[in-house]
């Protein structure tokens, strides 16, 4: 009996001993639990602030891709105004030159009235002196 009870004794010894470990294993274990869910949370809120960050950069790039867009509208408008003021340029120059070759026409003319006037005044003047001679 006294052998039993120093059994009974040793296996209480052990197993309170193996208590005490199993409790720090869970006070250890707890202790992870609790670094890891902080970790988790912490991770949490780089992905969420990653993710509004992202989100942000999306509606840039899309108001990029927008302005990009409009710019190319404007620059098709410009473009379509300079080949018009261009023919328009063209044209002026022809009309302007149509004038001066004109105008060069109208001169020779002109020149050539005013010659045949004095041409025909001397005729006139000469027929004039052979009447009166």
């Amino acid at each position: 009996m006294e052998l039993e009870k120093e059994d009974i004794l040793q296996n209480y010894r052990d197993a309170c001993m193996q208590i005490e470990r199993l409790e720090s294993t869970i006070e250890t274990i707890t202790q992870e639990n609790k670094d890891l869910y902080n970790s988790v949370q912490n991770v949490q809120k780089e992905v969420g602030g990653a993710s509004y960050q992202l989100a942000e950069m999306e509606k840039k790039e899309e108001n990029y891709v927008q302005e990009i867009l409009t710019l190319e509208r404007h620059i098709d408008h410009v473009t379509r105004q300079l080949e018009d003021v261009t023919k328009q340029g063209e044209k002026i120059a022809q009309e302007r030159d149509q004038v001066f070759d004109e105008l060069n026409t109208f001169q020779n003319i002109s020149n050539n009235q005013e010659s045949n006037k004095t041409e025909l005044q001397r005729i006139i003047s000469r027929l004039e002196n052979d009447k009166i001679s």
